[in-house]
């Protein structure tokens, strides 16, 4: 009988020359690598497109030798899937540093950026000037072509720094993603402590914007598959909570989970890479410090409960991925060089450890 197969994309955070991408095959047996692609890209994510061979990846790099004023860049590929090799369509500046997100809207016609910023050039230089510029978190929007290149760009917006409660607080526009069967994108800005709401009207960017507690820094998201739900977990404090959200964009808070540790949690615990089983009910949250992955299950209601604590076998987690039929799941350790990989049994609920992949530098992982 032939293995069942999944694919597992995964992706360094440091650029290097022999590919940054490496594709696996994960059966019974070992992971069997595929293919390479795309040298000197320090990833920041890698995420699907409409198209079903087309991805998309940001360079997570304050600044290239593309783009001598500041900010990274975004690539649009194809995944030969027999292969596993990747091929690159096109890319583009993408009009800030340390471009952190990307995700394309529900036509498949437009990909948004988010860009962190940098704290060491905030507010250095308008866009037009000679200088360094663009220290400010940004977002971006871009048109796509037919066959899923990057085209023009159609808008930016600048995310200026803001004071809140006699402070003032710098944006870093850290996640974006499409509602489904909505007409908005959601952003986490971890540095102005909001989710936004971020709409397209006639290829031009609006945004609107949810206030959560000062300092908690909300990091990664994600919608329910079935029910009107985003869940968000936090970098700067131990919290995951759910939302819900209606046609326009708003959001209103179902639950305020606290996640309790044996012994308190430390400064350097923070929560990191985040995912959502294909059935919903289950969360995945990794936290750093202590190398941990969370399970956390959420009801229909958005209601939640941490159920696990596991170890990680690598250091500074920094990506989680699910397989879509919701078997497989892997954990992204930068400092560790390694992805994890757990079967999910139990629908979801209980992650088996299933051992390591090596590769310097992981820092994202996409199961194609």
């Amino acid at each position: 009988m032939e293995e069942r197969k999944t694919t597992l994309l995964i992706g360094a955070n440091q650029p290097q020359a022999e590919g940054n991408y490496r594709t696996y095959a994960l059966t019974d047996s070992d992971p069997r690598l595929l293919g390479t692609g795309l040298p000197e890209v320090c990833t920041g994510v890698a995420r699907p497109g409409a198209l079903p061979d087309v991805l998309y990846f940001t360079d997570e790099r304050k600044t290239t030798e593309e783009t001598p004023k500041g900010g990274g860049r975004v690539f649009a590929a194809t995944l030969d899937r027999e292969k596993g090799a990747l091929r690159e369509l096109n890319h583009a500046p993408s009009q800030g540093p340390n471009p952190s997100y990307c995700a394309v809207d529900g036509s498949g016609d437009h990909l948004l950026v988010t860009n962190f910023g940098d704290p060491s050039t905030w507010g250095d230089q308008p866009r037009d000037s000679s200088k360094p510029y663009l220290g400010n978190a940004s977002i971006a929007l871009f048109r796509l072509q037919k066959d899923g290149s990057l085209g023009p760009l159609l808008d930016t917006l600048d995310l200026e720094p803001q004071m809140r409660e006699g402070q003032l607080h710098y944006s870093h526009a850290h996640f974006a993603a499409w509602a489904p069967g909505g007409e908005f994108f959601l952003v986490n800005d971890m540095g102005a402590d909001e989710i936004d709401t971020v709409t397209i009207r006639e290829e031009r960017l609006s945004l609107s914007s949810l206030s959560r507690p000062l300092g908690s820094g909300p990091r990664y998201g994600a919608f329910h598959p079935s029910q009107r739900l985003y869940f968000v977990n936090y970098e700067e404090t131990p919290r995951i909570e759910s939302f819900r959200w209606d046609n326009g964009g708003a959001l209103t808070l179902c639950h305020s989970l606290e996640l309790l540790h044996e012994g308190g949690w430390s400064h350097g615990d923070k929560q990191s890479g985040f995912a959502i089983h294909p059935r919903g009910r289950w969360l995945y949250s990794a936290m750093r410090g202590k190398n941990l992955l969370l399970v956390i299950e959420a009801s229909d209601e958005g209601q939640l409960r941490l159920v696990k604590e596991l170890p990680l076998p690598g250091d500074k987690p920094k990506d989680v991925a699910v397989s879509p039929d919701g078997t497989w799941l892997s954990v992204a350790c930068r400092s560790g060089d390694l992805t994890a990989l757990y079967r999910l049994t139990e629908g979801g609920r209980s992650p088996t450890y299933a051992g390591v992949i090596p590769f310097p530098g992981a820092g994202c992982s996409l199961f194609v």
